[in-house]
């Protein structure tokens, strides 16, 4: 079995994309507060599958791309980081809860309450949606991760921005 490529047809993601991601041991290698008003924006390495270990070898594979994962109109931001030694976070997974709207949100704008748990930390926050720009094709990897210099260090590039 060859896996030279995954096949993979766009590089934008939406909170209508939520039901079909996940984000689960994907790191976080930067944070931003924007660089939109109410944004906050991850830079993380985005799992899009694990391959099963093939015969004779032990550990999964993944295809991993580079992304840049934005939250839009944030607020009530709440962070719990318990472990005060360690700088590191990764995701293990995301929850969204729809929210009541409070008086001037527009009308076709959901907004949700999002628990962001990552083995490290636990952040929860309002927000009305995300974008998640893939800035590289998947490549497959025998670690979760990226090396620094193979994803070009950090980066919150987004092509709808200048």
């Amino acid at each position: 079995m060859s896996f030279d490529a995954y096949n993979f047809d766009r590089v934008l993601f939406t909170e209508d994309d939520f039901d079909a991601m996940s984000w689960h041991d994907n790191p976080i290698h930067a944070i931003a507060f924007g660089p939109g008003d109410y944004e906050l924006s991850l830079d993380i390495d985005y799992i899009f599958k694990w391959e099963q270990p093939l015969p004779g070898e032990k550990g999964y594979r993944f295809w991993i791309s580079p992304a840049t994962l934005v939250f839009e109109n944030v607020y009530d931001l709440q962070v719990n980081q318990p472990y005060p030694y360690y700088a590191g976070l990764t995701i293990t997974g995301v929850l969204r809860e729809e929210m009541e709207k409070e008086r001037g949100w527009p009308a076709n704008k959901k907004v949700w309450k999002w628990t962001l748990g990552c083995l490290e930390s636990g952040w929860m926050f309002s927000a009305t949606g995300y974008r998640q720009f893939i800035r590289k094709p998947p490549i497959l990897f025998n670690e979760q991760r990226y090396d620094i210099e193979e994803r070009q260090g950090y980066s919150f590039e987004c092509p709808d921005r200048p």
